[in-house]
């Protein structure tokens, strides 16, 4: 594969690209930049990838500020709405460079949550793929129930481990109500989404977790 680094409102994204010039997926990937090779050896397909490689994990990826929900060190000072802006400008680059006419954007965790909060601030991608996403976090279903996508997805792919709401904290403990929730409201708009439960906690196969949203949003084009 190809790989370029490129700045955007000096923040780093890495594009990894397939040498054959073939129209290929583009998924923007919002994960840790080295889960990448686990997560296209799992998907076991030919595709273009974008990962940001100076993410701020809480910061970046929260929609608003909250006060600490996890770890009392959460640093959620809710950057998404601009970084959904610096990630869209990323994207359409990496359109240009690959020629890609099909792209993803999908996350994990906080990038779960930010998979499907993004399209409603900035940018345009056919598919969401919301893995073991945080939409748990404070007020979250209320603002997707208010706020439409500026250009609505043909699917999204929301997924938790059968185990990540078996946990004392009991904001965490609503998750799967919440992806319950969430479906609801996307089915209803009349958009293609599955709610799938993985096996395990928060911590296991998560890039498996990605790549088979990945492989099941290639499936809806």
């Amino acid at each position: 594969m190809m790989e370029t680094v490129k700045s955007f409102d000096g923040r780093r994204f890495l594009l990894r690209q397939q040498e054959q010039k073939e129209n290929l997926p583009l998924v923007i990937c919002i994960f840790h930049a080295q889960a990448t090779d686990a997560i296209l050896e799992a998907v076991d397909r030919p595709l273009n990838i974008l990962m940001p490689l100076d993410l701020q994990w809480d910061e970046d990826l929260s929609p608003w500020p909250q006060d600490p929900v996890v770890m009392a060190d959460d640093h959620f000072t809710g950057q998404a709405p601009a970084f959904a802006r610096t990630v869209a400008a990323a994207a359409d680059c990496a359109r240009e460079v690959t020629g890609s006419t099909c792209s993803i954007l999908a996350g994990y965790s906080m990038g779960g949550l930010f998979a499907l909060f993004a399209p409603t601030t900035a940018g345009s991608y056919d598919a969401l793929v919301c893995a073991s996403g945080s939409v748990w976090f404070p007020g979250f279903t209320d603002y997707m129930r208010d706020h439409a996508f500026l250009h609505r997805p043909r699917a999204i792919w929301l997924s938790l481990g059968d185990r990540e709401t078996k946990v004392k904290n009991p904001v965490l403990q609503t998750t799967w109500s919440c992806m319950e929730e969430l479906k609801a409201v996307f089915t209803q708009e009349d958009i293609c989404c599955c709610l799938q439960q993985e096996k395990g906690n928060h911590f296991q196969d998560a890039a498996g977790r990605v790549a088979r949203g990945i492989l099941w949003s290639l499936e809806q084009f």
